[in-house]
This record gives C-alpha cells, structure tokens and sequence, in this order.
C-alpha cells in the first residue's frame, strides 16, 4: 500500500502555470534588458514586463551585467541602479512583471495561489537606501514589503527580519487568494506568514528602489508561477496517515 500511495500522492499534487521565467543570461550587458510589454496568456514569459528608465544611465538604470556579482544566480544578473538624490522627475530604477489579464490571481480565478521566487542580492557600494516590492492589481496595491534601515531589514508577519549587505539571497513569497494570507521562505527556511487584502486582484509585481536616496540591488532567476492545491492531495494525506499508523500498531 505505502508504494501505490507514493505513485497517488506524486500524481495529486497541485498543477503550477509558470508565467515568468527570468535569467537575463543571454542579454546585452550595460543595457535594460528586453522587454515583453504584452505577456501571452498561458505563456511562459522569459523578459520583464518592463523596466524604468528604458535606457537609463551611469546615475540611474536597470541594466544586465555579467560581471560584479558572481554569487547572485548565474552571475548574470540586472542591476537596478539608483544614484538619484532629486525627489523631482525620473528618481527611481524599478523593474516590473505583469500578468495578461487571463492570468489574474484572485478569490475566484481557477488558480488562487501565486508564487514569486527569485535570488537577490543589496549593495551599499551605492550608497544606502530602501528597496520597495509592490504586489498590485487593477484596484491598487495589495500589499507592499519594504527592505528597510537602508535594505538590510524586512518587516513581514510583525517580524523583522535581519540580512546582510553584500549576501546573496533566494527570496519565495506566495499569496494564497483562497486563505488570505502571504508566506516569506528566504534560502527555503520559512519565516513566516501575513494577512493580505484579498479583495483586491493580482497583476503584477514591481521591485524598486526609494524616490528620495540611492540603491543598488542585483536579482537573478526571477519566476512566478500559479497553482492550486487539489482536495486530492490532501485527501491521500490523510489516508497515508492512517496506513502508516495501522502498519506502526502490527
């Protein structure tokens, strides 16, 4: 029994939708990276929705390198650059990916879990500054997380979480449209959990950097992804939790 509910339990498991699968390898180093600006439904999407500025500069960009951060992904990686000091006309470097509106993750669509994972990692050779992650939809933003105390602090769940500068990280949130909540995983240690307005739709999400103060951060290997857990699964959990329990009493 326990080999036939192993093959059950590997069959029941949630269907993911990969919508985003983002390793700049193979991009232009020193320039922004492609953009998609009209994901396919269904489709998996290999470049970010979009970047601010498009081209940028030696001040402010979002630009590909290849060299500078061996640890973050496969070393190459895009740079979001801020050096901007001015709280008047383009001040923050940003990246954004953003679902077709097929895709949209809320409390009615088929799939009602969206999970976001990616490596990162936050320099000071910039400067200091805080680093924003907007989850947003259509009716405004869902929730935001800050890295705040210049990116070395991440208040999530009533916690604060510490990280190193100069450190890469691989960061996993998952909003579950089904419980309402958000869950942090960072290099697959979970953290913990948070409440969110579920009332509101996913789109898309947005990493940058403060209007007012400088930044710099490198991410790699950004993927978002969509799924269900099916009652299956959790039905063949708790019948393998008996069998075990019946086979431990023999």
């Amino acid at each position: 029994l326990i080999p036939l509910l192993t093959v059950l339990l590997g069959t029941a498991t949630s269907q993911a939708t990969l919508l985003y699968d983002v390793t700049f390898t193979g991009d232009t180093p020193n320039t922004s990276p492609p953009e998609t600006t009209s994901p396919i439904a269904g489709a998996t999407t290999t470049h970010p929705y979009n970047v601010s500025p498009a081209t940028g500069d030696a001040d402010l960009h979002v630009w590909v390198r290849n060299t500078g951060y061996p640890t973050v992904g496969d070393g190459t990686v895009v740079e979001l650059w801020d050096s901007v000091t001015s709280t008047t006309g383009t001040n923050q470097a940003s990246i954004r990916f953003q679902l077709n509106n097929a895709d949209k993750v809320t409390t009615t669509s088929a799939n009602k879990i969206a999970t976001f994972t990616w490596d990162m990692l936050v320099s000071h050779d910039n400067g200091t500054g805080n680093l924003f992650m907007n989850f947003r939809g259509d009716a405004g933003t869902i929730t935001q997380v800050i890295w705040g105390s210049n990116g070395t602090n991440l208040v999530f769940g009533g916690n604060t979480y510490t990280y190193s500068i100069d450190t890469s990280y691989s960061y996993k949130f998952e909003l579950n449209y089904a419980t309402a909540t958000m869950k942090l995983w960072v290099n697959d240690v979970f953290q913990g959990e948070s409440a969110f307005d579920s009332s509101k739709d996913f789109t898309y999400v947005q990493l940058a950097t403060a209007s007012t103060g400088r930044g710099q951060v490198a991410l790699d290997n950004f993927k978002i992804e969509t799924s269900i857990p099916e009652p299956a699964s959790m039905a063949l959990l708790g019948l393998g939790g008996c069998i075990m329990l019946l086979q431990h009493r023999r």
